[in-house]
């Protein structure tokens, strides 16, 4: 035993002299990598450094761009604001919009465009009416949150909203050299807490779930409160925050999109845009709808809804082909509306107008606008699940809608055989463009009557010529987007057709926007001053 002992120290020994042999080798080995990764680093730390120092120019250049061009317009608004200065119809600030030509209309003393006809007609933006309606506050001494607030006019009292608005589209309309003026805005009849379709981006955090405003900075926890939205939406939100952010549910929280609520008080349905379809995923989403209708917060159905891409589009149209991609949970399969003394069903997932309180406004001023019906044809584009032509249409002797969203046809053939209106009204499903109104759509034998109502980016090229080859009675164009209306005005004046009034209505209150009604019908170039 001693000398397997005697043996053991020797190498010990052994070992820890060759060890500290090779430190200094070691020592020299590791000097050089060492210096690399600080070399690397250092490097790194510059491309850094000159990177943020790059985007900080590109920030000033493009603040200093946005400062020059906020000033030309307050120049502008100022010279119109002063009531001893004569606003000239050919100023414009240069900038090409929506794809014109820029040119600068003239007028001759009457007011008349001097040498225009319809096919020459050319309108050109000269601000957006958000940034009209933004200048005329900062010279009336409102204050506005900055243009990325989603609800900018929100915190106003609801009466300056509606003159700074009024003030606004006048002036917009003044200098796009529009023709005529546009009525007053017809107001809403719930100005706040009226949104019945409410939507979150959803993001997992260490703190739990946080639901955002799209295109607003990212929250850490919570919901981001609204001003807009129906306060029940707030309170499932709210729910959904407080289940979500619990351990048993991380793998429906991580894999959520959009937390989506639509309908009115007593007949929510919440959708939840998801990643994935797994078994987890399930799992959760039917524990989390057990506490929601045992919450007592009027929720009425629960789906889940397969987006893998996570688009920015809640509702987004293109999911895998052959998979399941919506999942109910509970509840019916439809939301419900009423309107005009009629109620019509739709799937959640299809589109409907964001202020149900307004639903009954807006249809009535489409009647007005496209009385008499008696003996026509009314043809309904972009029609969804079928809320004009069963409502503002339903004195047209026949009517034909379409829309491009198969399930919103469906809906309206169902809604058309629960009303009992089959017999006269018909649903079609097809992309509204030159093409399908060319070669799908017959001409009809009694005189026809045009309601369109595009989605915000407008028609296609070539819509309203297509329509106006068919010689409509009437066309009532509803612009979703108020920057729309000088290209839609022009593409229709260029087909024929003038226009000859304008109801601008609060459909988005609270926002930078308004939805307007657009009467036209055949006959000469379009002159600042409706005919009589």
């Amino acid at each position: 035993m001693h000398g397997f002992g005697h043996l053991h120290g020797q190498l010990a020994r052994r070992h820890e002299h060759e060890r500290r042999r090779a430190r200094p080798l070691l020592a020299e080995r590791r000097q050089p990598l060492e210096q690399r990764q600080r070399e690397r680093r250092g490097l790194a730390g510059a491309g850094r450094r000159l990177s943020d120092q790059v985007a900080a120019g590109e920030q000033r250049r493009d603040r200093r761009a946005l400062d020059r061009r906020r000033l030309l317009v307050a120049e502008r608004h100022e010279r119109l604001d002063d009531p001893g200065v004569e606003p000239q119809r050919d100023e414009f600030i240069p900038r090409p919009v929506f794809g014109f030509h820029h040119r600068s209309p003239t007028f001759t003393g009457d007011g008349t465009p001097s040498g225009a006809s319809p096919a020459s007609l050319c309108y050109a933006a000269a601000v957006s009416f958000s940034e009209t309606l933004r200048a005329l506050a900062a010279n009336r001494g409102v204050a506005l949150p900055p243009a990325s607030d989603p609800e900018p006019l929100a915190a106003l009292d609801y009466g300056i909203e509606r003159a700074l608005k009024d003030e606004a589209l006048a002036r917009f309309w003044r200098e796009q050299g529009l023709p005529g003026s546009p009525e007053p805005v017809v107001p809403a009849p719930s100005p706040r807490g009226y949104r019945t379709t409410s939507k979150r981006r959803a993001a997992l955090g260490p703190k739990g779930l946080a639901l955002s405003f799209p295109g607003t900075p990212p929250i850490r926890r919570g919901v981001a409160p609204s001003a807009l939205d129906l306060p029940e939406h707030a309170a499932v939100y709210a729910l959904l925050v407080e289940r979500l952010s619990r351990p048993a549910a991380r793998a429906l929280a991580a894999a959520l999109n959009w937390a989506i609520v639509r309908g009115p008080a007593g007949g929510l349905a919440v959708i939840l845009n998801v990643r994935v379809f797994d078994a987890k995923v399930v799992r959760a989403g039917k524990q989390l709808a057990l506490h929601l209708q045992e919450a007592g917060l009027g929720v009425r159905a629960g789906f889940l809804y397969l987006d893998p891409s996570g688009s920015e589009f809640y509702l987004e149209a293109r999911r895998p082909v052959g998979t399941l991609s919506f999942k109910r949970l509970f509840g019916p399969e439809w939301l419900q509306v009423e309107a005009d003394g009629v109620r019509l069903r739709f799937p959640p997932t299809v589109f409907s107008q964001v202020n149900g309180a307004m639903l009954g406004t807006m249809t009535a001023a489409a009647r007005a606008l496209l009385a008499p019906l008696g003996g026509c044809a009314l043809l309904d584009l972009y029609c969804g699940y079928g809320l004009f032509t069963l409502t503002a249409g339903r004195e047209a002797a026949e009517a034909v809608g379409v829309d491009l969203d198969g399930p919103a046809v469906a809906a309206a053939r169902a809604n058309a055989l629960h009303l009992r209106s089959a017999d006269r009204v018909r649903f079609l499903a097809g992309r509204v463009d030159a093409a399908f109104l060319a070669g799908r759509l017959r001409p009809t034998r009694a005189p026809e009557v045009v309601f369109l109502d595009p989605p915000r980016q407008g028609t296609q090229p070539g819509v309203a010529a297509a329509l106006a080859a068919r010689r409509p009675l009437r066309v009532v164009h509803v612009c979703c987007g108020s920057d729309e209306i000088p290209r839609e005005v022009a593409a229709w004046a260029r087909a024929g057709y003038a226009l000859r009034k304008a109801v601008p209505l609060d459909l988005f209150a609270g926002t930078a926007n308004l939805e307007t009604l657009l009467l036209l019908d055949p006959g000469a170039a379009p002159v600042p001053g409706f005919p009589s």
